[in-house]
């Protein structure tokens, strides 16, 4: 707390990314872990490959979806705190040495930020690869009950917290029951539409 009080501002700054980046990355990680964690559709995707696609579209909730076709995801909410952590330790550390010069940490932070989200998205593709011959689709989800995590229009889509498999995950859902489904409502799931949505009414009775 002491040398809180007697640190530069650039020094404050790289603590201060550090810990942010340290808190946000560590939750995620533990929410991934446990199924609890609502999966890439709150993530900015960009995907590597040798041609570059890009299309940019406005989802029912009116995010914007930007896909760059390129291999890896590179720029995702857990990519991006791994940066913010790394830059911020790393030039922590830099900084109390008083031989190198900030222009110096500022650069090699952000050298060791950016390859630490890189490492992230290596490490990701790689379990998505292990795991992708024994993934649970969305169709292990027909027949369970879930709950409205947003309001589903009955000519739109929203989203449901249901569990798929064992784990509890937050999808994409559309009705065909003819009336909005209200966010916090019951619904049972009828079947996948594909894989990424379901079609749900709501639960107790057939419509």
């Amino acid at each position: 707390m002491i040398y809180l009080l007697t640190a530069t501002s650039l020094e404050k700054l790289y603590l201060g990314c550090g810990l942010f980046g340290a808190s946000i990355f560590v939750i995620r990680m533990i929410l991934m872990l446990v199924g609890a964690d609502g999966g890439d559709d709150a993530d900015m995707d960009m995907d590597v490959d040798a041609d570059v696609d890009t299309d940019a579209d406005f989802d029912a909730d009116g995010d914007l979806d930007l896909d760059v076709d390129v291999g890896l995801r590179l720029l995702t909410l857990q990519g991006l705190m791994a940066f913010v952590m790394m830059f911020g330790f790393t030039g922590y550390a830099l900084t109390r040495s008083s031989a190198i010069t900030a222009p110096f940490t500022l650069l090699a932070s952000g050298a060791v930020g950016a390859f630490t989200m890189w490492l992230v998205a290596k490490l990701f593709a790689l379990m998505m690869k292990l795991q992708s011959s024994g993934t649970v689709t969305l169709d292990a989800a027909t027949g369970e009950e879930g709950t409205v995590y947003l309001t589903i229009p009955t000519d739109g889509t929203g989203k449901v917290s249901v569990k798929v498999g064992q784990h509890l995950k937050v999808v994409d859902a559309v009705t065909e029951g003819g009336r909005d489904l209200t966010t916090g409502e019951r619904v049972y799931v009828e079947y996948a539409l594909d894989g990424r949505t379901l079609v749900v009414r709501r639960a107790g009775r057939a419509e």
